[in-house]
């Protein structure tokens, strides 16, 4: 039998292996994402008393559950880290979570179908079964019976169930067969077949009450066409009326809106669409699994050999894949009818990322690396790269606009920043610096893991209203030079010990990071002291945020000279404090043109300054090594 599987040219169990690994980040990625915007959509105050988008909010709830509790484990066992594999508590949840949240999207979604079906009747006492606290209700049945459905896999659920065939520790219980049937025909039952047939039925109806509806239409249409025109036995022409039709409702005869009534039609048919949409995706990608149920409780007797049950265990492992995809929202179809609202949600979101800001911090990235000894050519500098001036930062950055709420003149990295609506722009910030975040986690060492987190936590007491620092001078340098400054050199130097040379460039990045910060602050003082803020720069004066701002950068660029002078080279050295002293120079200009200048020209002032900066400390990192020096 070994050699049977021996001599194939598949290896299932890396096969299996790669599925969690790779498979499952991708679908959790975009999941994630849509699921999260289907939310901002369907908690929008126009659909609030709309029935049909109440379950659908709450299916993308459950789906977003079922996604993160199916496939982060599943991805975590592809690198062969799954704590639920060797926890009894932490299997047994992961399987009911998993098992109850997508029973319960799948019946909200067939609930959506029966609300459809009753909407769309043309009876009016069809139509008033359906009410918002019915539905409620009905939501609150399906959870409590899946309690009852599902409660058996905290018994017939445990580890170490590959001992005895299973495909992975996390199973059914191998020795007991009553288990095994009831768990699968609980899933096949409840999660796949009752939900099908409730979609197929209803489903049905309302298509042919929506062409009962069509009918009517098409009917009422030719009674209102203008009045004919027929011609006498001598040749005169006679007008044949049409019958009037009622344009009025409602007890005070009030002419229909027409407009609305439109609109309110078109995005009834388009939740019909959404419906059905749903509904063939869900049959495509349920059916697989719920043949392979039937399947293994038919089977369940019989004795098969190892190469059967590889592949078997390899075809479940794919069918569990496959029917998450339920999970992932078809967002495109969902959000059509606020497709306008999802694209400009996402330009503003990336415009408020400001990522021009974002890369005048990659030099004290680059020199975290070169106080490391490290090189730009590892596999995962791009990798952090990324994580660290797109995902992070751009959240943070995002996240400081929505509690600062600035919509009047240039920002620092934005001249017109576009205005905030409602909540998106907080969750779309969270969201981006969670799936750095994860990324970290999944591809990058403890330390970046630990760095990123404080970090992560860190940015939010800036502007956080709570806390806000903000208002505070004093607690706003310490932030600012702890996180950009302290942290930014962190995530390139993660990988050296702590040492005299650390400690040293740690300092000339700190005193890069406060020296530049009230420089950003210094051509928007009017804006913050309308806003009731303390700012540093409004602390300082716009001659003591100069002269505040020189001092620093001198005494970095001197300390750096004498740093890199020791432990690289002279020359090095000599470029480093002549380019100091150079930049001093640039920011004198400014000062001394500062006043006679508007708000728009200081903030472009401040950039060109910056973009000087940046582009020689650039080259000198990048050539410092590429060992060009």
């Amino acid at each position: 039998m070994d050699s049977t599987i021996s001599s194939l040219p598949i290896n299932f169990a890396l096969l299996n292996q790669t599925i969690n690994r790779y498979i499952s980040i991708v679908l959790l990625f975009f999941g994630i994402i849509g699921n999260i915007l289907n939310i901002l959509v369907f908690t929008r105050k126009i659909f609030r008393n709309n029935i049909c988008v109440t379950y659908f909010l709450a299916s993308t709830i459950f789906d977003f559950l079922a996604l993160v509790v199916g496939l982060i484990p599943r991805s975590l066992n592809g690198f062969n880290i799954d704590p639920s594999q060797n926890s009894a508590i932490l299997c047994k949840l992961k399987f009911f979570i998993t098992y109850f949240a997508g029973y319960t999207a799948a019946w909200f979604i067939g609930f959506a179908c029966v609300e459809r079906y009753l909407t769309s009747s043309t009876d009016v006492n069809t139509r008033r079964l359906i009410t918002m606290k019915r539905a409620r209700l009905s939501m609150i049945f399906v959870i409590l019976f899946g309690f009852l459905a599902f409660g058996e896999q905290f018994y017939c659920i445990d580890i170490n169930q590959n001992l005895f065939g299973a495909s992975q520790s996390c199973y059914q219980l191998r020795l007991n067969i009553q288990c095994q049937i009831a768990d699968s025909l609980m899933q096949f039952l409840f999660e796949i077949l009752a939900p099908t047939l409730m979609m197929i039925v209803f489903g049905s109806l309302t298509l042919r009450n929506v062409r009962r509806k069509h009918r009517r239409i098409n009917i009422i249409q030719t009674a209102n066409r203008p009045p004919s025109v027929a011609t006498s036995s001598n040749g005169v022409p006679i007008l044949i009326p049409q019958q009037p039709i009622n344009n009025t409702i409602g007890q005070n005869k009030q002419p229909l809106p027409k407009e609305v009534s439109r609109v309110a039609q078109k995005r009834e048919a388009q939740l019909i669409l959404i419906l059905f949409i749903q509904i063939a995706a869900f049959i495509i990608a349920s059916f697989p699994l719920g043949v392979y149920k039937l399947y293994s409780v038919a089977t369940i007797y019989e004795t098969k050999s190892i190469l059967r049950v590889s592949i078997e265990n390899t075809l479940f492992n794919l069918f569990i894949i496959f029917i998450l995809t339920v999970n992932l929202p078809s967002f495109r179809e969902r959000v059509h009818m606020n497709k306008a609202t999802i694209v400009t949600t996402f330009k503003e979101f990336i415009i408020h990322q400001r990522l021009k800001f974002s890369l005048f911090l990659v030099p004290l990235y680059l020199y975290g690396l070169i106080i490391a000894d490290d090189t730009i050519f590892s596999k995962s500098f791009l990798l952090e790269f990324i994580i660290i001036h797109l995902f992070f930062y751009g959240g943070v950055n995002a996240l400081n606009d929505y509690y600062d709420r600035d919509e009047e003149g240039p920002i620092g990295g934005l001249e017109n920043p576009p205005p905030i609506h409602g909540d998106s722009l907080f969750y779309l910030a969270w969201l981006w610096k969670l799936i750095g975040l994860f990324l970290s986690i999944k591809c990058l060492s403890l330390n970046f893991v630990i760095v990123y987190f404080i970090a992560m936590l860190l940015s939010v007491c800036y502007s956080h209203p709570s806390i806000r620092l903000k208002s505070s001078p004093l607690g706003s340098l310490v932030l600012v030079g702890s996180l950009q400054g302290f942290g930014t050199f962190c995530f390139g130097a993660k990988n050296t010990e702590s040492s005299l040379k650390f400690y040293t460039g740690s300092f000339v990045a700190i005193l890069i990071a406060i020296g530049f910060y009230p420089l950003t602050q210094v051509y928007q003082i009017e804006q913050d002291r309308r806003q009731g803020d303390t700012t540093l720069a409004m602390y300082l004066g716009v001659k003591g945020t100069f002269q505040f701002s020189c001092m620093c950068l001198l005494i970095s660029g001197i300390v750096n000279s004498l740093l890199i002078g020791y432990y690289y080279h002279s020359w090095e050295s000599v470029i480093i404090f002549f380019g100091s002293l150079l930049l001093i120079y640039f920011i004198k200009l400014w000062e001394n043109k500062f006043e006679r200048q508007t708000v728009l020209e200081n903030f472009q002032s401040l950039h060109r300054l910056m973009g000087i900066y940046s582009v020689g400390i650039y080259a000198f990192c990048l050539a410092h090594l590429l060992n060009i020096l």
